[in-house]
């Protein structure tokens, strides 16, 4: 059976996200790239919500991470979320676009940045991720009001994902359910159930 349905898949998400809210990982999510030697490279980021009036996911990171030259060479990503409570999978195609100091959206940089704790914005005056450690370079955590905070780190960066494919997977039912879901070129979203 085929669809065109373009917020089904979006509100799959956002109601798994409801569902599993009592669980803290169910906002951890896996980002794969494409490294620089052309073998993929994966790990675990938190979602962040989604853009205004969009379906794009935001992530944090920081601009001196590995993943930001991979991005910048290869923009396309996967991201694969599994909600235990709910038994779901979603696995999201798309492609990234970096917001920096240097980008047009300074506005929803700085409302994340604010979001943060003094914790986590102290995190990204640390070294640069995947440099060896030395403990006395690592920072305190500073006041939430600290004048050093209320301006975005150079470093803390957006990540915005813009979904293109998404293929679902409900492992909760018997039979499991499969749905691919594919951005076409009019901009609609073509639905198809598919086998398991």
């Amino acid at each position: 059976m085929s669809t065109f349905d373009a917020q089904k898949w979006l509100a799959d998400i956002v109601e798994a996200l409801e569902y599993n809210s009592t669980h803290h990982h169910a906002r951890y999510v896996q980002l794969a790239t494409i490294g620089q030697s052309g073998k993929p490279a994966v790990r675990n980021v938190v979602f962040r919500g989604f853009c205004a009036d969009s379906d794009e996911f935001i992530i944090h990171t920081d601009m001196r991470s590995d993943k930001i030259q991979q991005l910048q060479q290869h923009p396309e990503v996967e991201l694969c979320w599994y909600f235990t409570e709910s038994r779901q999978q979603f696995r999201i195609s798309g492609k990234t676009r970096i917001i920096s100091e240097h980008s047009q959206q300074t506005d929803l940089r700085a409302q994340h940045w604010i979001s943060l704790s003094p914790a986590m914005r102290s995190s990204y005056s640390q070294s640069a991720p995947g440099t060896t450690y030395h403990p006395q370079q690592v920072p305190t955590p500073q006041s939430e009001h600290a004048d050093q905070h209320s301006v975005p780190s150079e470093y803390f960066a957006l990540l915005i994902i813009k979904p293109s494919h998404v293929d679902y997977l409900d492992l909760s039912s018997q039979p499991h359910i499969r749905v691919k879901h594919q951005l076409c070129a009019d901009g609609q979203w073509y639905n198809e159930r598919i086998c398991p």
